[in-house]
């Protein structure tokens, strides 16, 4: 019985040594994981402003440019402004009478 265990001793010994490595190695990865979600919630919080900023301004382009579109149809189909003009009153939304290209282009 002693000279299996003795047999078995040496790899028992690499397994021990593998499995440590694998903690070691584990142990790594899991403390860069963590600096590295530390350093994207520092980075959302100091941008979070300019990200909402940006945001903004992209959604105000993009309400200019529709509203220029609807003036545009509405302008070339007058049918249509009559479909939609009390609906969009309704949302406190009123059609330019005309284009605004001057304001588009200055974006």
């Amino acid at each position: 019985m002693n000279s299996k265990i003795e047999e078995f001793s040496p790899q028992v010994e690499k397994m021990k040594k593998e499995i440590d490595d694998v903690q070691e190695k584990f142990t790594r990865s899991d403390k860069r994981k963590k600096a590295s979600n530390d350093k994207v919630k520092r980075m959302k919080t100091d941008n979070t402003t300019l990200d909402l900023e940006i945001n903004l301004f992209e959604q105000k382009t993009k309400n200019q440019f529709l509203m220029n579109a609807v003036s545009i149809l509405c302008n070339e189909i007058p049918e249509l402004k009559n479909a939609i003009t009390g609906s969009l009153q309704e949302k406190g939304i009123s059609i330019p009478s005309r284009p605004n290209s001057e304001k588009i282009s200055n974006i």
